[in-house]
């Protein structure tokens, strides 16, 4: 539906690089990535505030790189979602219409009604949560008639307490529309719980992820990893096709399929996500004897968090601290304090190379 071939823009010392993509129809895509990334210039390219210096956009294969922003059947909800102060909320909602002396393809009661603003319709804006001004952001953009909206950092002004029921609500939106819906967020929570395609935007560039992957997710690349918070990062190289030598932990890591193209010169990163690393109970001893992968370790810190306890560890006679993350729920069946020793297992299915 919406194509950008081959796009860049460039603006002082930012960088936009390169991007090629398609955003399907009737799906919600997340662009995930930190601050200074350059997600909202790539939402300005699309809805025609700024123009590339290369490359095309797409529009149901119109090309519409110079259209301006009024002729083109998007809706571009900024993250401080200016809505007019002197109007009140259902003056906010039927604005577009009125500019136009249009009438809307939708129901504008019903939209009102699943968006659960009804009590809302004669209050001024003052006031408003953010929740609320989001609401009525998107009632506009829906009664305008846009079946393409482009959402900057929807949950940034959300209380955490009302973000899954705003969640809910866009995922419902979007399916009762058949809307088109392009978010751009560095919540990354968010962008699991209600896209249908991931992809990241890291410093202006593109890393392109696939739809059927978001379930257990596995970062590909270093940066992605990075930005997600694993610190459980760590170098190395191959030292055969089903084994990865890692000079820091002076040890052979097995892999669980064999490398692909195997390489046994080249350095590398890989990866194993805190939850994914177990920590051997006493009671599992004896079954943990022989498994490859096992490390004896010193607990540096514990932190405890809401359903898990978040150790530091590191590795006996190596410099590397590990982050691990234990449920609370099993503590009573090991001793865990600091300086306390323990064993651990980075399990081959779980480690992960990085590009």
């Amino acid at each position: 539906m919406i194509e950008l071939k081959d796009v860049l823009y460039k603006k002082g010392d930012f960088l936009l690089n390169t991007i090629h993509h398609i955003f399907k129809e009737n799906k919600i895509h997340a662009i995930l990535g930190p601050s200074g990334s350059g997600k909202t210039i790539l939402l300005e390219l699309i809805t025609g505030l700024i123009k590339p210096q290369k490359g095309k956009i797409y529009f149901k294969d119109q090309d519409i790189t110079k259209l301006s922003p009024q002729n083109r059947q998007i809706a571009y909800l900024p993250q401080d979602n200016v809505l007019f102060p002197h109007l009140s909320v259902m003056e906010n909602i039927l604005f577009p219409l009125n500019i136009t002396k249009s009438q809307s393809n939708f129901n504008v009661s019903e939209i009102i009604e699943k968006l659960q603003i009804k009590h809302l319709i004669n209050r001024s804006i003052h006031n408003l949560s953010g929740g609320e001004i989001q609401r009525i952001a998107l009632a506009r953009s829906i009664v305008a008639g846009k079946k393409v909206l482009l959402l900057d950092e929807p949950t940034a002004s959300i209380h955490h307490v009302l973000k899954n029921e705003f969640l809910f609500f866009l995922k419902d939106i979007q399916k009762e529309y058949e809307l088109t819906i392009i978010m751009v967020t560095h919540d990354i929570d968010a962008a699991f719980s209600v896209a249908d395609e991931i992809n990241f935007l890291i410093y202006g560039n593109w890393y392109p992820t696939h739809e059927n992957g978001l379930f257990n997710f596995i970062p590909t690349h270093y940066e992605i990893a990075r930005f997600m918070g694993i610190k459980n990062i760590l170098e190395g190289y191959y030292s055969d096709k089903y084994s990865i030598f890692c000079p820091a932990l002076n040890t052979n890591l097995l892999l669980n399929t064999a490398s692909s193209p195997f390489d046994n010169n080249k350095n590398l990163y890989f990866a194993i996500k805190p939850e994914d690393i177990r920590i051997v109970l006493p009671d599992k001893f004896k079954e943990y004897q022989n498994v490859p992968n096992k490390l004896s370790c010193v607990v540096k810190k514990i932190y405890r968090q809401y359903h898990y306890y978040n150790l530091q560890v590191n590795p006996i006679n190596t410099g590397v601290k590990l982050e691990v993350l234990f449920p609370i729920t099993k503590t009573s069946k090991i001793n865990l304090s600091e300086n306390s020793e323990i064993e651990i297992v980075l399990k081959p299915e779980y480690l992960f190379i990085l590009s």
